[in-house]
């Protein structure tokens, strides 16, 4: 809505307290969807949406996301829920030859929202922080998958 309240000198004269109207309407509207989307998230998710928030990182965005877009979170391991997100590397082999292992495919939603967790964690969260220098100093290579990614070399203390 800020791009649209800095565009208002564009806006004839006469238009412009109605524009003005519809922003603040559009406002409310978003205010009132974000109060739903966490009382949902708060009521329906046996406590896992106060378990995900209390990681330094993870707003209510992500733990929106990961609730809707991974209703597996809590019955399965750990290295099945990376392979569902696409963060868990596939060996690439054929005969003799092996490639790089890669990631790929998954549920694309949540693997952007945990990248954006992990990016503000590695700023605010002390372990994650020191992880993330670990993965920076090794001779490891720097993707943007090897924080979120569980069971990855060198984890969390």
């Amino acid at each position: 809505m800020a791009a649209i309240t800095k565009c208002l000198h564009q806006v004839h004269e006469t238009q412009v307290e109605s524009v003005k109207q519809l922003i603040a309407r559009f406002d409310r509207l978003i205010d009132e969807s974000d109060k739903q989307i966490d009382n949902h998230t708060r009521t329906h998710f046996d406590g896992k949406a106060q378990v995900a928030e209390q990681i330094k990182g993870i707003g209510s965005i992500t733990t929106a996301t990961l609730m809707a877009m991974l209703p597996e979170l809590g019955r399965l391991s750990h290295k099945r829920i990376a392979g569902l997100v696409g963060i868990a590397p596939h060996p690439r082999e054929s005969g003799e030859t092996k490639f790089k292992s890669r990631c790929f495919g998954g549920r694309s939603a949540v693997r952007k929202a945990l990248y954006m967790a992990a990016a503000a964690a590695t700023r605010f969260e002390p372990l994650i922080r020191d992880f993330h220098q670990r993965l920076l100093y090794s001779e490891l290579t720097k993707t943007g998958t090897a924080l979120p990614r569980p069971g990855s070399k060198g984890t969390i203390p």
